[in-house]
């Protein structure tokens, strides 16, 4: 995590002051644990504060400063700490500055200072320098120096990191999307209807609210019985954007409201949206999704940096509560769990007062569904899925709106900032026992792969037919990037389209070590190898 910071202060003020700096950067205060906050309790007077920020009052004396600066340190869920001083009557700041010079050179965790006031601190701020500490005059900048290096340890992290095994290729169809958006542009149309939205998610496997259009009461009638009441009825118009902001949605309809709930929808869009075209209405399920979450995932386009992707609160809350986090595509597993967890919505997916937790893993498949879509269709220019509703067992969209505009051709991924692992380069092969895999280029996922045996082997201290055709591919695919046939796997490099430097993923019909592979594939592999043989094309 990095980021969690414990504050001593001997004034209130400069505490608050660092708290508020803190919470604009999204840095979070350390909560120190009870047994720290007992040793606290030892050295402290018996009525200052021993949470965080810790108040060691404004007659600390060296002693309690070094004391209370050593317990936080210590403690496992504090990542840095921050020494705030006011010269008042009693304060010693030499001696407090001698104290934590010796504490900060001894620590494994950054230490900040921040000794207020002119010539009062002045010779304990040199003092600080000499002994290397960083000090600063304001509380604001040594909170934002913590927090520049708590990003730095982040993106040092995330560079090192393996996303989690890659489970089967999901099929999808990006042909039928294609074809979707082209009837849309060749009808003069920008902004798809909803059935169309839905059919370009469901061609990448992400699952939708049963739905059907009706243009006059009698097929709504029908719609509706063929999906079962209750129902939702929407509003089915392309120039009306936001159905809530005119009266056009109507939620928990039975066979007996229906009518007039249909007269009411068409009435209220008429008068809230004189000049929008009415096309009629759309029958929804009603679904009834227990402890469901209702999230925005989205993309949307930048001029600069190609499509981004967006994951936040979602139905009334996304411009209440804001919060969204983005990432450029393509996502890994690792990726898309940084996604909602940089997000505020990140707590309430958790489990909290006998609400059981959101299917997060079923979220993280629905980003990187979107990371395909948003790869693979260059003329998306917005894409809402608002709701998002994630249960406790799935996700499903109960609505969609995608923004599309024509584009001259261009190279499959230029409109992206980074390169995706290269989908056209997997291709089907069957194996002599009959077995469909699809071979693929090696990822950053595998690396987990790579380093540890099968459980059989771990526990017999042995090495089966699989770990051995393993290791053998590791061997003959180097890993290093001095080679110009070398598949680079470390975490996707990001370098920009724009310049036309792109990652370098050797073709497996070309690269020097294919008559390796080849020979390994006909041993008993295990995954990633393994995935879905129908996923080899896009």
């Amino acid at each position: 995590m990095a980021n969690r910071l414990a504050i001593i202060t001997n004034a209130g003020g400069p505490a608050v002051l660092a708290v508020d700096r803190a919470e604009d950067l999204g840095l979070k205060l350390a909560a120190l644990s009870p047994a720290t906050q007992a040793a606290l309790g030892a050295i402290l007077p018996a009525h200052a504060a021993r949470g965080n920020p810790v108040d060691v009052l404004g007659d600390a004396a060296p002693q309690r400063y070094h004391d209370a600066l050593k317990l936080c340190l210590s403690d496992d869920g504090v990542d840095g700490a921050l020494v705030l001083l006011t010269p008042q009557a009693m304060t010693e700041p030499e001696a407090v500055a001698q104290a934590v010079a010796a504490i900060e050179a001894a620590a494994d965790k950054p230490v900040f200072a921040c000794f207020m006031g002119g010539t009062q601190v002045a010779v304990a701020r040199a003092r600080l320098i000499e002994r290397e500490v960083a000090c600063f005059e304001a509380p604001e900048a040594a909170v934002e120096a913590f927090a520049t290096l708590a990003a730095y340890a982040r993106n040092q992290a995330q560079l090192l990191q393996l996303p989690g095994p890659v489970p089967a290729l999901q099929p999808i169809d990006v042909d039928s999307a294609r074809r979707v958006i082209a009837s849309a542009l060749a009808a003069g149309r920008t902004t798809l209807a909803q059935h169309e939205s839905f059919a370009v998610l469901a061609a990448f496997g992400i699952a939708h609210v049963p739905s059907a259009r009706a243009a006059t009461l009698e097929q709504a009638l029908d719609a509706a019985r063929r999906i079962g009441f209750p129902v939702v009825l929407k509003i089915d118009s392309p120039d009306i954007t936001h159905k809530r902001d005119v009266g056009g949605v109507r939620l928990g309809i039975d066979e007996l409201a229906l009518r007039s709930a249909h007269a009411e929808l068409m009435a209220s869009a008429g008068r809230h949206a004189p000049n929008a075209r009415i096309d009629g209405v759309v029958v929804q399920a009603m679904l009834a999704i227990e402890h469901g979450r209702e999230l925005l995932v989205g993309v949307s386009r930048d001029g600069a940096l190609g499509p981004a992707i967006a994951c936040g609160a979602g139905g009334t809350l996304v411009e209440l509560i804001g919060g969204v986090a983005v990432e450029l595509p393509p996502l890994d597993s690792a990726l898309a769990r940084s996604l909602w967890q940089r997000s505020r919505i990140a707590p309430w997916l958790a489990a909290y007062r006998g609400m059981p937790p959101a299917d997060v893993a079923a979220l993280e498949r629905v980003l990187s569904a979107v990371s395909d879509l948003a790869c693979e269709l260059d003329a998306i220019e917005e894409l809402d899925i608002n709701p998002l509703v994630v249960g406790p067992s799935g996700a499903v969209a109960l609505d969609a709106r995608v923004v599309v505009r024509a584009r001259p051709p261009a190279a499959r991924y230029a409109h992206l900032a980074i390169a995706p692992p290269p989908r056209e380069l997997i291709q089907a092969v069957v194996l002599d026992d009959a077995q469909r895999v699809a071979l693929r280029a090696l990822r950053p996922e595998d690396g987990e792969l790579g380093s540890a045996s099968c459980a059989a082997c771990r526990f017999a201290r042995s090495t089966c037919a699989s770990c051995t055709a393993w290791a053998t591919l590791r061997s003959a695919c180097s890993w290093s990037s001095r080679s110009s046939t070398t598949i680079e796997s470390s975490r996707w490099s990001r370098r920009s389209s724009r310049t036309g430097v792109r990652p370098r993923w050797a073709s497996l019909a070309t690269c020097a070590t294919w008559t390796a592979r080849a020979a390994i594939l006909r041993w008993s592999w295990p995954m990633p190898f393994r995935d879905a043989a129908s996923a080899s094309a896009s």
